[in-house]
């Protein structure tokens, strides 16, 4: 039998979706979920490299109505790590949507739209070595051919 090796950390208040995501993820990943961003970071610091990780971008923010700075720092410190935000997609948060992209978030996982397991998990596999393709993408010189990359 083949030894998992790659880390999914989830942060995320609803527990349903995070049972969702461990069922998705436990034949491929060793999953955990952790209790804040101060308990991820930990686990992202100890974790491979090319960990995923599933959060809610508005936890722990008084009344949900701005982005987590804590998200922002995360992104930065660990930018070799593949970040999903889960999140209702409504329209008044197309300019949080924008900003997660900014910052480097590597898929959105709707949580009105993609409530199954099978949604779940090919969010899962497109987030698999994104940010890693970005560092390359943006540290390679321009005339390094596309094949190269």
């Amino acid at each position: 039998m083949q030894s998992v090796s790659r880390v999914l950390l989830v942060l995320h208040p609803d527990e349903a979706f995070r049972d969702r995501v461990h069922k998705v993820g436990t034949a491929r990943f060793r999953c955990w979920s952790v209790a804040n961003w101060d308990a991820l970071r930990d686990a992202v610091r100890d974790a491979p490299p090319a960990a995923i990780v599933v959060v809610d971008p508005y936890m722990e923010m008084p009344g949900r109505r701005e982005l987590s700075p804590k998200l922002r720092s995360l992104l930065w410190e660990f930018p070799s790590v593949s970040v999903l935000a889960a999140m209702s997609l409504r329209p008044d948060r197309f300019r949080d949507f924008h900003i997660l992209g900014e910052w480097g978030v590597t898929e959105v996982i709707d949580m009105e739209e993609e409530n199954t397991t099978e949604a779940v998990e090919k969010r899962l596999r497109a987030a698999y070595g994104s940010p890693i393709q970005r560092l390359l993408d943006r540290s390679l010189p321009p005339y390094v051919p596309g094949r190269a990359r």
